[in-house]
């Protein structure tokens, strides 16, 4: 398949178990208990959010961070919804920074 991000998820895409695993993580996310331990958390986050993203709206992004009482927010506004793969370097870089801080 190469180093082609693409090529790997064009192959997931095919796969009848990738979609059954993927269907079962979505069917057993409890988002009413995320929603009330996401205030909770103390840790500081970074979110990285690509705002080219066609898969998952880039406004639950939005929703999710007012749960946060600390958190980063990096907007990538060229990037998708595979931010990391489509610009691992710049993604590494700034969770690099965000540690070191």
């Amino acid at each position: 398949m190469g180093s082609d991000p693409n090529l790997f998820y064009q192959y997931l895409l095919t796969q009848p178990s990738h979609a059954r695993h993927v269907l079962q993580m979505m069917a057993t996310l409890d988002l009413q208990t995320l929603s009330r331990k996401l205030p909770q958390l103390s840790l500081p986050v970074q979110m990285q959010i690509g705002l080219a993203d066609g898969t998952v709206p880039p406004s639950l992004a939005d929703q999710a961070q007012h749960l946060l009482p600390q958190v980063e927010r990096l907007d990538w506004p060229e990037l998708g919804h595979l931010a990391h793969e489509e610009a691992p370097q710049v993604c590494a870089d700034a969770v690099l920074r965000f540690c070191a801080a």
